[in-house]
């Protein structure tokens, strides 16, 4: 029996929960004129996206460039200050702290970048990129101990603590990701947000650092929000999934329920589009596709974002906007099937 409860209404309440974000909005302000600026308009990137992650847990998040997915996990870590909302790390409200208590904050929260070349100084040693988070939240307290720690951070991602004194151009793009990775654990993070970061290796690369992420979740109790468009990637690694469009949450389940059952149009149009690697499977695998573009974030359509390409539109669903709700009682992993249309059981 589908029920309609706001997703609001119904969010856990247990100390299992690491990460509870509520409400949140990041929207860039839209200026013209070179010398006498005035604002047009302001692109909504994140518009009003909550979800919870439990401890230790994966939850991947999916969706086509340019929906916003990268702004929500900066936006986690305010690197990208958020318009209005709630981020709710461990029971504390990270929109109201002041800077110093940010800043002691990020060493529970870290990130992985998409580039794992952009995102290191070139000038400066493997070693001296992973060393760094040490002495700027003065972790190590002797020469010995900074030089051990380092050490013992390439052991865990699998590299050769020798090539602590090499620099990044002389890696692999594998190798290179693996650093990233270990600058992220050196200070001991709870929660790691991953932002494409297998995007940018070739395949049989991918699935080492995939494996690699895997191991440290299992030993070191980590919890992930895993940012992707590679949609077999994320089934495998992620225990829930929310999938976006255009700044908003369109759907969110555990990674068996939504593969198996999708319940928005745009999530069916998604898993559409992978191919099957059995030739006579995808023969006889009947394709949903979605026509035209994604609209503008500075003029979104009216209601439901998605009603312009939806073939199953209804005048309803130009005029309202619908927000997560309960879909399906048959839950996998006690995790509940939330979707954002008003056809929920097309």
């Amino acid at each position: 029996m589908k029920q309609r409860v706001g997703f609001m209404n119904n969010f856990e309440n247990t100390n299992d929960l690491c990460l509870d974000v509520r409400h949140l909005k990041t929207f860039f302000p839209v200026y013209k004129g070179s010398f006498f600026k005035r604002k047009m308009g302001e692109i909504k990137a994140v518009n009003d996206v909550s979800f919870q992650i439990k401890r230790a847990k994966t939850m991947g998040m999916v969706g086509e460039s340019g929906c916003g997915k990268t702004t929500v996990g900066r936006s986690i870590l305010l690197l990208n200050r958020p318009t209005s909302g709630e981020i709710i790390y461990n029971g504390i409200n990270i929109m109201a702290l002041n800077y110093q208590e940010i800043r002691a904050l990020r060493k529970k929260i870290q990130m992985v970048f998409q580039d794992p070349f952009g995102s290191i100084n070139p000038r400066m040693t493997a070693g001296d990129v992973i060393g760094e988070p040490l002495l700027i939240h003065h972790i190590c307290q002797t020469k010995y101990e900074y030089q051990k720690t380092i050490a013992e951070l390439f052991l865990m991602v699998g590299l050769d603590p020798g090539m602590a004194d090499w620099y990044p151009h002389e890696f692999s793009g594998g190798q290179r990701q693996r650093i990233v990775i270990a600058r992220a654990l050196s200070v001991k993070p709870d929660l790691l947000i991953c932002d494409e970061p297998v995007s940018a290796l070739d395949v049989s690369i991918q699935a080492q650092i995939i494996n690699l992420l895997e191991e440290l979740q299992e030993k070191y109790h980590l919890t992930y929000l895993f940012i992707s468009h590679d949609l077999s990637v994320v089934k495998h690694i992620s225990d829930t999934i929310a999938v976006m469009y255009m700044g908003n949450i369109v759907e969110i389940a555990h990674r068996k329920e939504l593969y198996d059952h999708p319940r928005h149009p745009y999530t069916r149009a998604l898993f559409s589009s992978v191919p099957i690697p059995d030739p006579r499977l995808e023969a006889k695998r009947k394709p949903f596709i979605i026509k035209g573009e994604v609209a503008s974030l500075i003029n979104p359509p009216s209601g439901c974002k998605f009603h312009p390409r939806c073939p199953y539109a209804t005048n309803d669903c130009k005029k309202n906007s619908p927000v997560l709700r309960l879909c399906a009682s048959d839950t996998i992993d006690k995790t509940q099937h939330w979707v954002a249309c008003f056809l929920s059981t097309i």
